[in-house]
């Protein structure tokens, strides 16, 4: 369903149509325009919060925890004030040398 909002309508207009793609957009220009900036237009960060690293990986959230507090081989994450956010490529590397570990 197309979004029959124009992007110079009321913010609390465009939120209530909005799919998920829209809401980054919009939450982009929002932060932007807090921040004083132009939004990067179609770039998507290669930082994932938990949620997004478990859609990423096709797990559940507590197996993203175990994941990531394991001793040994744990799944990498930075800390962002008391946040983690993950690493899209890290991600990646860590998939590619737990599959390496599974041969």
């Amino acid at each position: 369903m197309a979004n029959l909002i124009s992007p110079g309508a009321p913010l609390h207009k465009r939120l209530i149509d909005a799919d998920t793609s829209e809401l980054r957009e919009i939450v982009a220009e929002v932060i932007a325009e807090f921040l004083g900036a132009e939004p990067a237009k179609g770039e998507i960060s290669p930082w994932l919060t938990k949620c997004e690293t478990a859609a990423y990986l096709s797990v559940s959230l507590v197996q993203v925890d175990i994941l990531a507090r394991r001793e040994s081989g744990a799944l990498p994450f930075h800390r962002v004030g008391e946040h983690r956010r993950y690493h899209r490529q890290e991600i990646d590397a860590w998939v590619r040398g737990q599959a390496g570990q599974a041969k």
